[in-house]
């Protein structure tokens, strides 16, 4: 068993693994005067070339400007055979009571990699 370019040739070895790109956590949890939550992506079954992760925030029942910053379209890059980026979400300490709070971010677009889960 080989590997074959597009061609039907076998290369002199086989492709290089890019990796897919998820989450490193589903679930993290902040007090709210910490300042920021810190998010961290996870390269996996590969780590060759530089990648891109696009990502997303969305309101939960934190409230974005009120209870967090929220980002339409941040990233977080990934040199060659980097394994996590980590990226960071102020967080708002504001004077209302509020308990529980919750945001959700999400990966939209994945440059130089596949898209992994969780996303």
């Amino acid at each position: 068993a080989g590997y074959l370019d597009s061609a039907g040739n076998a290369p002199s070895s086989p492709p290089a693994a890019t990796g897919s790109i998820g989450f490193a956590a589903t679930q993290t949890t902040v007090n709210e005067n910490a300042g920021s939550v810190s998010i961290t992506f996870r390269r996996i079954n590969g780590t060759t070339g530089p990648a891109r992760v696009f990502y997303q925030t969305q309101d939960g029942t934190a409230l974005e400007g009120r209870d967090y910053v929220g980002q339409s379209s941040g990233f977080a890059d990934f040199a060659d055979g980097q394994l996590t980026a980590t990226v960071s979400i102020p967080i708002i300490n504001n004077s209302n009571v509020d308990g529980d709070r919750t945001f959700q971010l999400s990966m939209f677009r994945v440059d130089g990699a596949s898209q992994g889960e969780p996303r």
